[in-house]
């Protein structure tokens, strides 16, 4: 696979997508629960700590088989969740490695996105 393309409009669980975890991780237990399709594959507690402090999240291959994905949440001036920018591609290119790589420039873009505003 050279390239990953999902539908337009197409609909992920919150709980399973990359962009979907970092906005969770911004979210208390009772509204993840409340967004969550798939509530038992909730991340834990720690691993949503991690993720927030990390900055981004990741999903492999569980949008999309042999894709993987990092996403990070945009927030508002109060801290919650607005959206969330990702990257994805197919796993033999976007590999975990290449996702750790790739999770410092897309945090350091979401940051950019906030001293403009």
């Amino acid at each position: 696979m050279l390239r990953t393309a999902l539908p337009v409009g197409q609909l992920h669980p919150f709980e399973t997508s990359s962009a979907g975890r970092a906005i969770l991780a911004h979210l208390n237990p009772a509204q993840r629960m409340a967004r969550a399709q798939v509530p038992e594959k909730l991340m834990t507690e720690a691993e949503y700590d991690e993720i927030r402090q990390r900055g981004w999240a990741s999903s492999a291959g569980e949008v999309l088989e042999g894709s993987n994905s990092i996403g990070a949440a945009i927030l508002d001036a109060a801290g919650t969740p607005m959206g969330a920018i990702v990257i994805s591609g197919p796993a033999s290119r976007l590999t975990p490695a290449r996702c750790e790589e790739l999770g410092v420039p897309l945090t350091d873009t979401i940051r950019a996105l906030y001293h403009h505003h």
